[in-house]
């Protein structure tokens, strides 16, 4: 709520959000995905945002964090970090009596139990994406299936893949985009007692994957990757 004072006025004027809704945009688009979905869930349930809101703030804001895609894909990974600004371009107030170390300490505790049950889910798909690798099919294939199954392994593969450079990105983009079937049933985990439907979820992000990637091929022609 302090925060909304200073930033809801700026953002509301630039998107139609209400200003609590402002603070599910910003903390999304900042930390990326499962924040966005998670505050989205957490406001909804306690009635300070709408449901039409909500349904489209869990999906907009529900991304990979700017930092992880300018420093570990662009930079690390694909050496293309004079592509960020371009890539990053295609994403009741609590009163002094309850501001105590009993709400400390369940926010500390809804953290560990957040950050333990996303753990056990990139530890997971971090394995079928090991598995997938000893499929006997070509390379290209089990290069897009790993990155459409958890995206860091999948990006981590395009270095040494053999593409061309633009390839490596176009397909950096759409894995960055759609999130992976790990962000989806991270995601999942986050809005599992909202009536938020995962199932729009997943479309929307399969339509930003295609839409991002070709984008993200225009983007590749400009920079004559």
């Amino acid at each position: 709520q302090y925060l909304n004072k200073i930033t809801a006025p700026l953002v509301s004027r630039l998107i139609p959000v209400s200003d609590n809704g402002a603070f599910v945009l910003l903390s999304g688009f900042l930390f990326g995905f499962p924040i966005g979905s998670k505050n989205c869930a957490a406001l909804l349930a306690s009635g300070k945002i709408t449901r039409r809101e909500a349904d489209v703030l869990f999906i907009i804001t529900n991304n990979i964090s700017p930092v992880f895609v300018t420093s570990f894909i662009l930079y690390t990974q694909l050496g293309l970090s004079h592509l960020s600004a371009v890539t990053l371009l295609q994403k009741q107030p609590a009163s002094g009596s309850q501001m105590n170390f009993k709400i400390i300490d369940t926010g500390i505790m809804d953290g560990f139990e957040t950050l333990t049950r996303l753990g056990g889910y990139i530890m997971l798909f971090s394995m079928i994406a090991s598995l997938l690798q000893k499929l006997p099919v070509p390379r290209v294939v089990t290069l897009i299936l790993t990155g459409m199954v958890e995206i860091t392994n999948g990006i981590a593969m395009l270095p040494d893949s053999g593409l061309p450079q633009s390839v490596q990105y176009v397909l950096a983009v759409v894995y960055t985009a759609f999130g992976g079937l790990s962000g989806i049933a991270q995601t999942s985990s986050m809005i599992r007692d909202t009536p938020l439907s995962i199932k729009h979820y997943c479309i929307a992000k399969l339509l930003l994957a295609a839409c991002c990637g070709l984008l993200a091929c225009l983007v590749s022609q400009i920079f004559h990757l």
